[in-house]
């Protein structure tokens, strides 16, 4: 299927446009409704801040996706929009009444069993690490993996100001890309929609934020972000069209990979429950060398290009290899000891006094 490009960017542009007239009205209403996103013990902001902002990022991408979007190309993804009306509204809810973890995580199983039973399933690795076609048990216990672990990651890193609508601006960058070059044009408007939602929402979201995302804009673009990525890693095992695809979408991805698993190390090593809150995030820790909301934003961000444009030197060496480099180096540089050393080589440039800043300061 061949279409013209204006007709492939203009999800991005309608997005765009209905997110930037939707956020500011929403932002009145969540005002003088008391929608806040109030600061406790937990939270790491002062000021009591309207959320639920995803609805404005929700309706930018449903619209303009299914407006724009070819109508026998739209029958495909029926399954997946049904999927993420649900973790919508579960979003909702949990931003209004906080919900058990628990239950959420049950929420998110059912969306992805949905999903895969629809057909959208890894059903081959293609000889990676020896393994070609997988059973039926293996397709779903896999691809059920992937899923429920990215759409968490994603929930997880939204944290600091800007940061969340931030990194999922580069992941939709880079996947709009490869879907272009895998032909699969559908998928690749439903990224700039996505793309179109998070830039209009990072205007009111950066430091400092006049709304928060919320889980219901974190679950749906969580999910998205999972399904796309099943969807690519199917693409390159199935016929792969460049050599360094499955590198370049793992490290994409990367930031979100390693601080979730990094976060479930240590809560497990302390005793604790995996879904137990704590200030454990890279975020946190990043934060906690003075870098504030813009500079640990704005930090997380550039490693996670970092990570992306390794692929150019690194991209030609076997996928295990690449993926074992990056997460020593990961390792090697976000920690307390390399982020203190930064913090203090950016204190002397600038002129600027050392503070400590107090543990409790984020959340």
């Amino acid at each position: 299927m061949t279409i013209h490009w204006i007709k492939l960017v203009l999800p991005f542009f309608s997005a765009l446009f209905i997110t930037s007239l939707i956020i500011p009205a929403w932002i009145k209403l969540c005002l003088q409704w008391k929608l806040f996103d109030k600061p406790d013990v937990r939270k790491h902001h002062v000021a009591i801040i309207p959320s639920l902002g995803g609805i404005g990022i929700f309706a930018g991408i449903m619209i303009s996706f299914l407006l724009f979007t070819p109508v026998e190309s739209i029958s495909g993804f029926h399954t997946m929009i049904a999927a993420i009306f649900v973790l919508f509204f579960t979003g909702f809810f949990d931003d209004l009444t906080d919900l058990p973890a628990r239950l959420k995580l049950i929420i998110q199983a059912v969306t992805a069993m949905v999903v895969m039973y629809s057909g959208l399933r890894l059903q081959t690795l293609n000889g990676f690490m020896g393994i070609h076609e997988l059973n039926i048990f293996w397709q779903y216990a896999l691809t059920g993996f992937i899923i429920l672990f990215l759409t968490n990651a994603y929930n997880f890193i939204d944290g600091l100001d800007g940061l969340a609508a931030t990194i999922g601006l580069i992941i939709f960058s880079v996947f709009s890309i490869l879907f272009y070059i895998q032909h699969e044009y559908s998928w690749m408007m439903l990224c700039l929609s996505v793309m179109g939602g998070l830039i209009s929402f990072l205007y009111f979201n950066f430091n400092p934020a006049r709304i928060f995302m919320g889980d219901t804009g974190s679950l749906v673009i969580g999910f998205l972000i999972a399904c796309s990525t099943v969807k690519l890693i199917g693409l390159w095992f199935a016929a792969p069209v460049i050599s360094f695809g499955p590198a370049l979408t793992v490290a994409t991805l990367f930031i979100l990979i390693f601080d979730l698993t990094r976060v479930v190390f240590i809560r497990l090593s302390n005793g604790m429950s995996p879904f137990k809150a704590d200030r454990s995030h890279l975020h946190h820790m990043i934060c906690r060398q003075q870098f504030g909301h813009r500079g640990g934003t704005i930090l997380m961000a550039a490693f996670n290009v970092m990570f992306i444009m390794l692929v150019i030197p690194l991209g030609k060496f076997r996928f295990t290899t690449f993926f074992i480099f990056c997460f020593c180096l990961a390792i090697a540089l976000l920690n307390s000891k390399v982020m203190s050393a930064v913090a203090t080589l950016r204190n002397k440039i600038l002129g600027e006094p050392q503070k400590k800043v107090p543990v409790d300061t984020y959340h």
